[in-house]
């Protein structure tokens, strides 16, 4: 099945302008190292898990699951903690658990630096010793 598409002169223009625009080398080359992307898609997950998309929540609860995830994404898990609103006991061990939540959570964007830095290390210049 053949699909046929047709723009005015004036539409194609702007489109091809916008085209243009978003594949410039300056703008692809900045979207090469995929951190904004993968952050993203990090705090989305992190969203869907509180509030999964398969099951049908009220606007309150998916805006509730929101907050939550972009405090403990912002400031971690420590120190978004809303125990003390509910009058809960903060134990030694929700201390220990909550920070290790915090320390497991940044694990894979610190891998990504550090393999990142040591390439760079690595990397050879010509004439370099």
């Amino acid at each position: 099945m053949r699909v046929y598409f047709r723009l005015d002169d004036s539409q194609l223009e702007l489109v091809k302008s916008v085209y243009d625009r978003l594949t410039s080398d300056n703008l692809m080359s900045r979207c090469l190292k995929g951190l904004t992307q993968n952050r993203n898609e990090h705090l989305h997950s992190r969203i869907w898990r509180i509030c999964p998309k398969h099951r049908n929540a009220y606007k309150r609860s998916v805006d509730f699951a929101t907050a939550t995830a972009t405090c403990n994404y912002n400031v971690g898990h420590h120190e978004s903690n809303l125990t003390h609103l509910f009058g809960i006991e903060y134990t030694y061990s929700m201390d220990k658990y909550l920070k290790d939540k915090d320390s497991f959570m940044d694990a894979p964007i610190k891998r990504k630096m550090r393999k990142a830095r040591v390439l760079k290390e690595l990397e050879y210049a010509a004439g370099a010793f």
